[in-house]
């Protein structure tokens, strides 16, 4: 029965074939998925990172998957909070990696939800100086302001996601602002 066992399973306590494999899934060779965040302001190497970790041994990390566009909005109360990230990490763990995880900007404002519901979730924190992400964002936006309200910000799935500044005098002011706010 040995060799009828999952060599992933058996090296790793998961499978990335999941309930398709062939093999023999013993639950007592199972092991949680590790999960990593990585959290940015965007704009401050946060693609480098999932590349990074996505190519590890066994790993599943995804940078700003699609998914998290609509459900992450900056200002969600701590119910909501509470409730994305236990719907995030389900949508993880059931990569049946070893290593699973995303990097994302619209992650800061959830660190605290995402350790409180699980501590041995790893965060890796990028942090670009101020003016090299003012200056990135401006150059990577034009023409669209995340971070005042309308009429300089037209409401689109990404604006959740980013605070509002709507006494600020202009966007690099705005993005300013927001790199103060990041934990």
């Amino acid at each position: 029965e040995e060799d009828r066992v999952c060599r992933h399973w058996r090296r790793h306590g998961s499978c990335g074939y999941g309930p398709r494999c062939a093999f023999a899934h013993p639950p007592e060779l199972a092991r949680p998925a590790r999960v990593v965040l990585g959290l940015g302001t965007g704009r401050c190497g946060t693609l480098s990172l999932a590349r990074l970790l996505d190519r590890q041994p066994g790993a599943k990390v995804l940078h700003e998957p699609e998914i998290d566009q609509d459900f992450f909005p900056w200002d969600a109360s701590p119910e909501q909070r509470r409730t994305l990230v236990g719907r995030h990490y389900e949508l993880l763990r059931g990569w049946h990696r070893p290593l699973v995880g995303a990097v994302h900007y619209a992650y800061l404002p959830y660190a605290e939800e995402y350790l409180a519901q699980d501590p041995q979730t790893k965060l890796i924190v990028l942090r670009r100086p101020r003016a090299e992400v003012v200056q990135s964002w401006l150059r990577f936006t034009p023409g669209t302001n995340h971070w005042q309200p309308p009429p300089h910000r037209p409401q689109n799935r990404w604006e959740r996601s980013f605070p509002s500044y709507p006494d600020a005098a202009d966007k690099a002011t705005a993005i300013g602002l927001y790199w103060c706010a990041a934990p």
